[in-house]
């Protein structure tokens, strides 16, 4: 849609992303935790998957630690939620 313009001019302050994450059970030992973030990272800086993922339209790839995480989850929680709210919409 070439002529359409972007949100931001007719939406100052728009922002929008899109992230992916991990999640596991409570409670999971911390040596399981960092294994896993080892290895994620490791697969994250491959040339491959950076390669692979930016031909899918990721433009950057983020690690965040476990508390900035979940302040993002909760950030856009509270933002789509009360979003969700003032326009009445209800899953079917």
């Amino acid at each position: 849609f070439p002529d359409l313009p972007r949100i931001g001019e007719f939406y100052p302050g728009f922002e929008n992303s899109i992230w992916l994450g991990l999640f596991g059970p409570a409670g999971m030992p911390e040596d399981v935790l960092e294994r896993l973030r080892a290895e994620v990272r490791r697969a994250l800086e491959s040339s491959d998957v950076k390669a692979s993922l930016m031909g899918k339209g990721s433009l950057e790839t983020l690690e965040l630690s476990p508390q900035d995480f979940s302040a993002l989850i909760h950030r856009d929680h509270e933002r789509f939620g009360k979003l969700i709210r003032s326009l009445g919409i209800k899953a079917d």
